[in-house]
C-alpha cells in the first residue's frame, strides 16, 4: 500500500471531522458575521484535529500540521470577504481549495511519515473518512443545493429532523450497498416515502423532498462503491 495513500487519508479525516462534524453552528453563524472569534475556535478545532495524526510522524512535521490548519483558516476567511454569503457554489470552490491544500502538504509529509502500519489500518481509516464525508459531508452539500433552488416551502414543512432522517438514510444506503445489498436499500427510499406520502400532495414540497432525496441517494451509492473498491485492495 502506497503511504501517501494513507497519509492523504489522515488529513482527509482531519478536514472532514473538522470541518463537517466539529464546526458547531455557533462558530459557523460568527464567522458568517465576519467575527474573529468564529475564526479563532474554528482555527483551535482544525489545528488540534491536525495534531492527532502527529503520532504517525515524525515529530517535525508538526510544522506541516500548523502550517496547514493556518492555510485552512486563511481560505475561510477569503470566502468569507469574497462571498460574504454562503451558496453551493462557494461551498465547493472553499473545499477544493482545502482539498489542494491538503494534497500539497501530504506531499511534504511522505518525507516523515514513520507509521509500519498493516493493510488494514488503511482500510479502517478509509472507510471512516467516506462514513464522515456522504454524512455529514453530504448533510452540507444538500443543504446549500435546496437553498439555491428557487423552492417556496414553509419552515413548517422543513423540520430539524430531516436532516437526521437524510444521515440515516445515507449510512443505512451507503452500508448495505458497500455489503452487496443494493435490493435491500430500495426499502429506505419506501420507508421515507410513506412517512411523507401526504405532504407530497403540494407540488412545491414534492420538488423539494424529490432533488433532497436523489442528491442523497447519489451520494450515499458513490460512498458505497467507494467503500467496495477499498475492501477489495
Amino acid at each position: 500500500m502506497n503511504s501517501q495513500n494513507f497519509v492523504l487519508t489522515l488529513l482527509f479525516l482531519s478536514h472532514g471531522l473538522s470541518d463537517y462534524l466539529f464546526q458547531t453552528d455557533s462558530i459557523v453563524l460568527k464567522k458568517s458575521k465576519g467575527l474573529i472569534e468564529g475564526f479563532i475556535k474554528h482555527f483551535l478545532v482544525v489545528l488540534v484535529l491536525n495534531l492527532l495524526v502527529l503520532p504517525f510522524f515524525k515529530f517535525k512535521a508538526i510544522l506541516f500540521l500548523i502550517f496547514l490548519s493556518f492555510v485552512h483558516i486563511i481560505i475561510d476567511y477569503l470566502k468569507y470577504k469574497i462571498a460574504k454569503t454562503d451558496n453551493v457554489y462557494f461551498f465547493i470552490g472553499d473545499q477544493i481549495f482545502h482539498f489542494l491544500t491538503i494534497y500539497f502538504i501530504s506531499l511534504k509529509l511522505i518525507d516523515v511519515f514513520c507509521f509500519s502500519y498493516p493493510e488494514i489500518y488503511f482500510k479502517i481509516f478509509a472507510v471512516f473518512c467516506i462514513y464522515i464525508y456522504v454524512i455529514f459531508g453530504g448533510a452540507i452539500f444538500i443543504k446549500y443545493v435546496l437553498l439555491s433552488l428557487n423552492i417556496h416551502i414553509s419552515k413548517m414543512e422543513i423540520t430539524s429532523s430531516g436532516k437526521i432522517i437524510g444521515m440515516l438514510e445515507r449510512t443505512l444506503m451507503m452500508t448495505l450497498i458497500a455489503v452487496n445489498q443494493i435490493a435491500a436499500a430500495s426499502f429506505v427510499i419506501g420507508a421515507k416515502s410513506i412517512a411523507r406520502y401526504k405532504e407530497l400532495d403540494n407540488k412545491d414540497f414534492a420538488e423539494y423532498y424529490l432533488i433532497g432525496t436523489m442528491l442523497s441517494m447519489l451520494i450515499a451509492l458513490f460512498g458505497g462503491l467507494l467503500i467496495k473498491a477499498i475492501l477489495k485492495i
